[in-house]
């Protein structure tokens, strides 16, 4: 039979990590990725004034304060989640932005080196 920790029923997750980056690069320009980059950093921003912290820990930190409501609570949970998903969505966006410069630099290095 087959066991679990059989390979083939294992999620290869560099493979996928790598093929969102090459989706990014495939379907988005420079712009476009460094756009959402702001985007992100302003809606990071909002929470930071909104909730009056430093970072993401504060924030987690803050759930246990006792004046918070249940919906208070909620909320901070709900952004934490969405903040979490930001920071990881900006980490792929950073490294689609190196690809570009990685693949511009190989594009420079073979028209420098290629017979004309």
């Amino acid at each position: 039979g087959e066991s679990a920790e059989d390979p083939r029923y294992v999620p290869d997750y560099k493979t996928q990590y790598l093929s969102r980056i090459r989706e990014l690069t495939d379907d988005h320009s420079r712009a476009e990725l460094r756009e959402e980059i702001a985007t992100i950093q302003d809606e990071i921003g909002a929470w930071r004034e909104e909730f009056d912290v430093a970072g993401r820990d504060e924030l987690e930190a803050s759930l246990t304060d006792e004046d918070l409501t249940g919906d208070e609570v909620r909320r901070r949970n709900r952004v934490l989640r969405r903040w979490k998903r930001n920071e990881e969505t900006k980490t792929l966006l950073r490294h689609a932005l190196d690809l570009y410069d990685d693949l511009a630099d190989l594009e420079t290095e073979s028209s420098a080196t290629s017979p004309a």
